[in-house]
């Protein structure tokens, strides 16, 4: 008698997840890279002339610039080997309007037409450390590697749309879309310490989404 032959059950196909790129996927006037907690504060800074300078903890150049195509080549070499460089879009006071154009509300976030996959989240910090720092980076300075590592350092497009919906509902929320940098940027205020123990006061908090080009 012939055996009957019965099909193996098939496994489930198991779909890694998309791993993110955090290297923006445009450049803009006063953005910068910098080794991650360097002690000589030295750092990058790309000028208007469309070009990358090393600078001093003064501030001033010092060396060869570079043009944007190498920036982004040691960005990528950086993320996928040593993860050492930081990237830090230009600083916006809380005195400053936000650049671009200004979103109104859900209806106006959810129509815009962003052909990026993914966003970094960064938010703008005082005192020490003035300027914007990925989100995931000042977690990881302010709390430690374990909290850190529940918040990523970049996030689906999808994602940022969401928190930017939650941030409009807040008091005094502005937000904005700057195309040619390729930039969301989110600002509201909150009552609230800036430390434990400190008296409550007026808070004004930014946030900026820097595009991604990659998946």
């Amino acid at each position: 008698m012939l055996a009957t032959l019965q099909s193996a059950t098939e496994a489930p196909t198991v779909v890694p997840p998309v791993a993110l790129s955090a290297v923006p996927a445009r450049f803009w006037e006063g953005d910068r890279v910098q080794r991650f907690e360097s002690v000589l504060k030295q750092s990058w800074r790309r000028t208007a002339d469309g070009m990358w300078y090393l600078c001093d903890p003064t501030g001033e150049p010092d060396g060869l610039p570079l043009e944007d195509a190498v920036m982004r080549s040691r960005l990528m070499w950086d993320e996928a080997n040593k993860n050492v460089l930081r990237f830090s879009p230009r600083y916006v006071a809380a005195t400053d309007p936000l650049p671009g154009q200004p979103i109104a509300d859900q209806f106006a976030l959810n129509t815009l037409l962003l052909d990026a996959p993914a966003a970094v989240p960064f938010v703008a910090s005082s005192g020490e450390r003035r300027g914007f720092w990925s989100l995931h980076d000042l977690v990881a300075v302010q709390a430690g590697d374990e909290a850190a590592a529940y918040v990523p350092a970049v996030v689906p497009i999808e994602q940022a749309r969401e928190a930017l919906v939650v941030m409009l509902e807040e008091h005094r929320a502005e937000l904005a879309l700057h195309r040619p940098a390729g930039r969301l940027y989110a600002r509201y205020q909150t009552f609230g310490a800036y430390s434990q123990g400190e008296k409550e006061r007026i808070q004004v908090r930014t946030f900026v989404y820097v595009l991604t080009g990659r998946r």
